[in-house]
Formats: C-alpha cells, structure tokens, sequence
C-alpha cells in the first residue's frame, strides 16, 4: 500500500493523463473498504499509459481502458482488485484469537495458547470455517467448552490441554511452556478443489461477461491481500496456470 502523499501524488498523475478530474477513483480513495482497489487501478493505469494513448472510463460504457497503438490498433483493458474470498471469516477468526488472547491475560496464564481453525475439507470453494460473529465475545467466551478450557488454565497445567470446541471450527491448545505471543493456524481456506470455484476463475467470468467488446481485451487482476493470486502456490490443489487455462 502506498503512503498518502505517493497516493496522491499518482492520483494527480492519473488525472493528468485523462485530462479530467476522477471522481470515481477520489471516492474510492476516501473508503477503507475500496482504497486498496483504487490505488490498484492508478497503478495499472499510470503504467498502460506509457504504452500510448489511453482512454479512460468511456461514458457510454465498457472496459477501464482502451489503449491506442498506431495504425488504428487498439486493446481494451479492465483492471480488476481481487479481495479474499472469505474475508469475513478471516476477520472473526482474528476476533476470536484477540478474545482468547485477552481472557488469557485475564486469568494471568503464563503458558502458551494456540487457536486453530479448521472448516468441512470437501467443500468444493475450500474449508470454510464457521466461527463466532465479531459482536459475539461474550457468546463464545461464556460457551460451556470456552469456559472449562480456561478454568483448566487456573490451576498449574503440566501437560498440554486442547479442546475442539463442537460449535465453532477452532481447536484452543494450551501448554505450560511461557510464551508472549498467542500462535494460530489450521487450513487454508481459500484453496479450492474445483477450478470454477478459484477466486482468479470466477473473476474472469465475471468480467468477460461483464462487457461485449470488439477486439482483444486484458484483464489485469492484482491484490495485496488475497491468496488467490499469490505468488505461494504451493499449498493450494489447483496452481493458477490451469485455472487461467481454463478460463
């Protein structure tokens, strides 16, 4: 992500290059939820610029941009953000390992806890998890299976004590070796077993049936976030080759 004054800065750049003031983009930039994808489509368009004549966000419709060449040759461009798939559940799982952090502090453990998060590993998108929604902390740390948990971390713990709690997909451990981080882990969520449920895939899809245009077109997906389209693909059981094949 870049700082605010580079931000900016590619914003007046963009601006110059469209010979227009972008408001779209500006309102984009002032949301936390959009700024990502906003900087994104400066950057993509910044550099196609370089390439030769743009046009930006035709007013009768289409793709991002189209991008002249001489000779009258021209390719469309759509620039297209990707945010996890299961970003929900990444967010409530990070609430559940504060919770847990906390009511550890609380208690005054001095070992180590780790949460793992597991979800239905047949599940064509990937294993889902299902956890507590973020203004559930009382409802999870008051569960019968939460409660006895830390009870048991009241007394000396000499061996290691874990639970796999029956109505959330998160396995608590706790060892009395110290530790001042609380660990986390468990199943990649975003690792889907069929090719049309890859997020690049259903991306694709979405965009080529988002627009009838002439001629070639491009579609640039980035993301700082998503593992989707990370360059790590070792751990997921369809590498991006094949699904952008497929697509």
């Amino acid at each position: 992500m870049l700082k605010e004054e580079q931000a900016a800065e590619l914003l007046r750049r963009c601006e110059a290059i469209a010979d227009r003031r972008l408001d779209n983009l500006r309102g984009n930039l002032h949301r936390a939820e959009t700024r990502a994808a906003a900087v994104w489509e400066m950057l993509v368009f910044e550099a196609i610029s370089q390439l030769g004549h743009v046009e930006y966000e035709d007013p009768s419709g289409g793709p991002d941009v189209k991008l002249h060449f001489s000779g009258n040759r021209s390719v469309w461009i759509e620039i297209a953000y990707q945010n996890p798939r299961f970003e929900d559940e990444e967010r409530r799982s990070n609430a559940v390992i504060d919770w847990v952090n906390s009511e550890r502090k609380r208690i005054g453990f001095a070992g180590s806890i780790s949460c793992d998060f597991f979800g239905e590993s047949n599940n064509p998108p990937g294993p889902v998890r299902i956890v507590p929604s973020l203004h559930d902390r009382k409802v999870f740390l008051r569960d019968p299976e939460v409660l006895a948990f830390f009870s048991r971390l009241k007394d000396p713990l000499s061996d290691i004590h874990q639970v796999t709690l029956k109505r959330w997909t998160v396995t608590l451990t706790a060892k009395p070796k110290p530790s001042q981080f609380l660990i986390s882990g468990g199943m990649l969520q975003e690792s889907p077993r069929l090719v049309q449920e890859h997020a690049v895939y259903r991306k694709l899809l979405k965009k080529r049936n988002q627009h009838k245009v002439e001629g070639p077109r491009v579609i640039c997906i980035g993301s700082d976030t998503s593992r989707a389209v990370g360059l790590n693909q070792s751990a997921r059981l369809i590498n991006l080759e094949s699904v952008l094949s497929a697509a």
